[in-house]
């Protein structure tokens, strides 16, 4: 079993300007605003993608470390906005 990493991706500019294609891939991805993250496996097709978005678009791969802190950190937030903390 070959093992899939993942890809940090953030869009780091806003949606003035952008073709309609670039559009389609951004909401593909969910990245929706500017400073968000989404974390995608790094395959040849999710390449294409950013690769058509690279204007708009930084990414990278994720270590393990900033993985968990990423994930214990957003899951934190949701829970303290349910009203449980």
């Amino acid at each position: 079993m070959v093992k899939v990493s993942k890809l940090a991706v953030v869009r780091i500019r806003g949606k003035v300007d952008v073709r309609e294609g670039v559009k389609d891939t951004l909401k593909m991805l969910r990245l929706t605003r500017p400073n968000h993250c989404t974390l995608v496996d790094e395959d040849s097709s999710r390449k294409g993608m950013l690769g058509k978005a690279k204007e708009l678009l930084t990414w990278g791969v994720i270590d393990p470390e900033v993985l968990e802190k990423l994930l214990w950190e957003k899951g934190e937030r949701s829970w303290r906005r349910a009203g449980y903390g």
